[in-house]
């Protein structure tokens, strides 16, 4: 029986981190990716970053990890995400998100999530257009405000939303 994408995830950490210990900005996590292809040629690991956070897809998961506190209230982070999750789930709209578990390795601190497919970068319409009246109405309640179509993807026409760290935590407190 194969691992789940947990399991599979953190053994993939335990085996990358060697490359990024010592990375401070993305473009050290990105030569540390092509490396670890380099001396593991059966592995492909594409590379991906944002303002606060850099991002390892596989097959069928992704690892984030935070590089960049200066930018977190804004722009969102790990932490974040799980506050958010959590929130998701207790509302009854964590199907609309991609689920985040927390992974700690070495004193760094992982994000995994599945991969999502369907993402289409020439796709004009923001996650919005695909969601209903309820769903829109939750988000927009939640202030979570970064839905471009580099931040989700859809599944049988169904959208599925990978970066949620951008939403306004006061809007928690209400």
């Amino acid at each position: 029986m194969r691992n789940s994408y947990e399991v599979r995830a953190q053994k993939f950490i335990r085996e990358f981190f060697p490359f990024i210990d010592g990375c401070v900005d993305f473009l050290d996590y990105e030569e540390a990716t092509w490396d670890f292809m380099i001396e593991h040629p059966h592995r492909k690991v594409a590379f991906d970053h944002g303002m606060t956070r850099v991002v390892f897809i596989t097959s069928d998961y992704v690892v984030k990890m935070d590089y960049s506190e200066e930018n977190i209230e804004k722009f969102g982070g790990g932490e974040k995400e799980i506050a958010f999750y959590e929130m998701a789930e207790r509302e009854g709209m964590a199907y609309l998100f991609a689920k985040i578990s927390r992974y700690n390795y070495c004193g760094r601190t992982f994000y995994i999530m599945p991969r999502v497919t369907g993402i289409d970068e020439d796709r004009w319409e923001d996650a919005w257009h695909y969601m209903t009246d309820e769903e829109t109405d939750w988000c927009l309640d939640h202030n979570l405000y970064d839905l471009h179509c580099k931040n989700y993807g859809l599944h049988n026409g169904k959208v599925t939303i990978f970066d949620y760290g951008a939403y306004d935590e006061e809007s928690e407190e209400e």
